[in-house]
């Protein structure tokens, strides 16, 4: 017996393409966006803490071949070299002064009535330095000159480690003239150095290998300073120890004051020490490029500062610090912030 065949009515019924097409409701719109904007809120903040965290990393990195280079330095010439800018064999100028004008500074170490290094230069650490790792050099003087009166703790690091030519008797032969051996003024303020064919036609002795593409010279005197990794403009600065207590660095205007760290595990003791008493300090200012709070000690304004160790900063408590200071970073901070060290 034969079955009936469905009707046309009920085949379409049952169809697929006869289904009514249905969209999304706006509830279901809505929720899918919270959704998404809830996981970006909480993976966006985990994404750039990686990202700061990475970033601090490299800076530590950067700091520690540094140091590195600054070690090799003194195994290849006998000594650190000196960061410049103050000195405590000045015995004529009270401890702190800072020079009115750069014919002041450089008034420290040449005498121009004698045509010699001033009685500053043969008193300082910069001529023990050059006696003892460039007994043979000729061209003493151009340092004393024109070189000395310019460098500052930042460019110091820059100059010793890649600006020398590796020439005993004329290791500062990169650095030359304009004019006719006339130095040639920038703005009618201030000497600038012609290094020709940059960084230097001579061999040199290259400690570390900067990338020329940060190599800062801000005050355009011919002699660069090194920016620091993701600092906003800002260059790693470099303390001698042998000049702690009358350093400072008033960095790039409104990124605070660059200074030696005083040792707060010391303070106690009958002569408090800083940071690395026998070798130095590079500093960074971290990511947001500031140095942090001047302290009334090292006021750049002052003339003449009375050096307290109480009044420096401090390291692992940040005492005397600000929230400036709390992300940067230190040859000394194994590649963590201040801020990480401090007891909680």
């Amino acid at each position: 017996m034969s079955r009936p065949l469905p009707s046309t009515s009920s085949r379409r019924s049952r169809s697929p393409l006869s289904t009514t097409q249905r969209g999304f409701t706006l509830v279901e719109i809505l929720v899918v966006v919270a959704i998404i904007v809830i996981l970006m809120a909480i993976l966006i903040p985990v994404a750039m803490r990686a990202i700061a965290q990475a970033r601090n990393a490299a800076i530590g990195v950067e700091l520690s071949q540094l140091k590195t280079a600054l070690d090799e330095y003194k195994r290849e010439h006998g000594d650190y070299p000196p960061s410049m800018d103050w000195d405590p064999g000045n015995s004529a100028m009270p401890w702190g002064t800072i020079p009115g004008n750069l014919a002041a500074q450089q008034a420290k170490w040449w005498d121009n009535s004698n045509s010699r290094p001033s009685a500053y230069a043969y008193a300082s650490i910069c001529e023990r330095h050059l006696l003892r790792c460039y007994p043979k050099a000729i061209d003493k003087f151009k340092f004393y000159r024109s070189i000395a009166p310019l460098l500052e703790q930042d460019e110091a690091l820059v100059f010793w480690l890649y600006m020398i030519a590796n020439d005993p008797r004329e290791p500062f032969k990169n650095f030359v003239y304009n004019n006719s051996n006339v130095l040639v003024y920038a703005g009618g303020l201030q000497p600038q150095l012609d290094m020709r064919d940059f960084p230097g036609s001579y061999p040199r002795f290259s400690h570390y290998g900067f990338d020329t593409r940060r190599l800062v010279d801000g005050d355009v005197d011919g002699i660069p300073g090194f920016q620091s990794l993701y600092s906003r403009e800002t260059t790693y600065m470099y303390f001698d120890s042998r000049t702690y207590a009358f350093s400072q660095h008033p960095a790039y205007a409104a990124r605070g004051v660059a200074q030696p760290f005083s040792d707060a595990t010391t303070m106690a003791k009958p002569v408090p020490k800083f940071v690395n008493p026998d070798t130095f300090q590079i500093l960074s200012s971290g990511q947001d490029g500031n140095y942090g709070l001047v302290t009334t000690a090292y006021s750049p304004n002052d003339i003449v500062n009375t050096f307290s160790y109480a009044q420096t900063k401090m390291f692992p408590t940040m005492v005397n610090c600000n929230e400036e200071d709390s992300d940067n970073m230190a040859d000394f901070t194994e590649g963590r912030r201040l801020i990480d060290h401090r007891a909680p």
